[in-house]
């Protein structure tokens, strides 16, 4: 799926000298952001406390299973790849609507230095979380498109 398609990309360009970006274009029918989440970073799991003890009942933790693109277990993957560039469901008709999202790599050996007008999201490792920041432009203003393009175009040419 999503992780075996992001290592096969990550594995075939050797050691780069420079940073080095994989773009990526989800288009399952039920993708979603979360699954890219996933493949970079491994899924989310529940943990529960176990005992002997059965009196003792343990609180449920939401985690995370260390086994994505970037990580498995302890050890950093894919050091190479300083980022991932990722769109969902991008057409040519969704091109102006439909955002990109820049997941950086924190283990990366050159990570990514320019700062791009996607959102971003970073992991913070002391925190132990990811950072997410919002789009600094929308897609048709990158593009250099009308808002809601091309239906809004199509509506004035009718005119």
């Amino acid at each position: 799926m999503v992780l075996d398609d992001l290592r096969d990309k990550a594995s075939k360009y050797g050691q780069p000298y420079k940073p080095f970006v994989i773009a990526v274009l989800y288009m399952r029918d039920l993708a979603i952001d979360h699954f890219i989440e996933e493949a970079l970073y491994g899924p989310h799991v529940v943990t529960l406390p176990v005992s002997d003890d059965p009196e003792f009942v343990g609180e449920a933790q939401l985690d995370r299973d260390p086994y994505g693109l970037w990580q498995r277990g302890q050890s950093q993957r894919a050091t190479r790849v300083s980022a991932v560039l990722s769109a969902v469901h991008l057409t040519p008709w969704s091109i102006a609507s439909t955002p990109l999202r820049l997941w950086l790599n924190p283990w990366a050996k050159r990570p990514l230095s320019v700062r791009l007008p996607w959102a971003t999201i970073s992991g913070d490792l002391h925190a132990n979380t990811l950072v997410r920041h919002d789009a600094t432009r929308q897609p048709h203003e990158i593009l250099g498109l009308d808002d809601g393009w091309p239906a809004k175009r199509h509506v004035e040419h009718q005119r």
